[in-house]
């Protein structure tokens, strides 16, 4: 097994399978390491600085691993999630962690194995955006403008109470610390929407239609739960994704979160992969 550094010459021979990676992280000037066997990319390896997850405080350093091939045996997989680790703990990051599918068991016991824990647990869910979607006029949305993100984001804790979701409350407790920057780029990439009944806040919707996972956060603040609001506000982002030219509409959401499954299917949306999210921390 090798471990290649980012401007190893040997990379040029799996440029086909790093690219998609590599690309965003040379831009970014992020430092990672390519885990090769024989003539296979297992995984990659990046090390920088928060708020690359915001699993911690921004700038704080950390370690991402992006499995790529799985189709190993043990004694292999077991050797890539050490290396892995090993490259974590050379570069002094304060965690390591991996999103790993479900279905690949062995590598997630490998993980746990040299001494990564269970974060979260999450679904992707699906549906065509094929038919017309009409929610009724109960609710009007108004969009949330950049100077009153920061006030957004103080409140953003009170829509998602009662989540599950770990990595969720982890990142919503560090996001309000990141750079004004990072916050421009973020105001950029995504559209966040208050909801209204007449004059009362109720919910707040967060869509990114250029983004793989185009529902990004849907809440309803705790006084006005059980009306049915979340359903309105979900009809919404599927109207408002559709004008925007989507065709599918994305989301992740809690393995847990069994209402709010409960609440995508019977708007016609269908499991996908589940992950787990393993993290190793200093």
């Amino acid at each position: 097994m090798k471990l290649l550094a980012q401007n190893d010459s040997e990379l040029k021979d799996f440029a086909e399978v790093i690219q998609p990676y590599a690309n965003d992280l040379d831009a970014q000037k992020i430092p990672y390491w390519v885990i090769v066997h024989e003539k296979s990319v297992i995984g990659i390896v990046v090390v920088g600085h928060e708020p690359l997850m915001l699993i911690e405080p921004v700038g704080t350093k950390v370690s991402i691993i992006y499995g790529i091939n799985s189709n190993f045996p043990v004694d292999i997989l077991n050797e890539f999630a050490t290396l892995a680790l090993k490259v974590a703990q050379e570069q002094d990051a304060a965690y390591s962690f991996i999103d790993v599918p479900f279905q690949q068991g062995t590598l997630i016991d490998q993980f746990f194995k040299v001494g990564y824990n269970e974060l979260a647990n999450s679904l992707r869910m699906s549906r065509p955006l094929d038919t017309s979607f009409e929610s009724n006029d109960i609710l009007r949305y108004e969009r949330v403008k950049r100077e009153e993100v920061n006030e957004c984001l103080e409140i953003m804790k009170e829509f998602m109470s009662g989540s599950p979701d770990v990595m969720l409350n982890l990142i919503l407790s560090n996001i309000k610390k990141v750079p004004e920057q990072f916050l421009d780029y973020w105001f950029n990439s995504t559209q966040l929407f208050y909801a209204y009944n007449e004059d009362a806040l109720v919910g707040f919707l967060d869509i990114s239609p250029k983004q793989g996972l185009n529902i990004d956060n849907i809440g309803v603040l705790p006084a006005h739960r059980g009306k049915g609001y979340g359903r309105q506000m979900m009809l919404h982002a599927l109207q408002y994704l559709q004008e925007q030219g989507v065709t599918e509409a994305k989301l992740r959401v809690h393995v847990d979160n069994t209402r709010a499954i409960q609440l995508y299917e019977s708007l016609g949306f269908t499991k996908g992969i589940a992950k787990r999210a393993l993290i190793w921390r200093k």
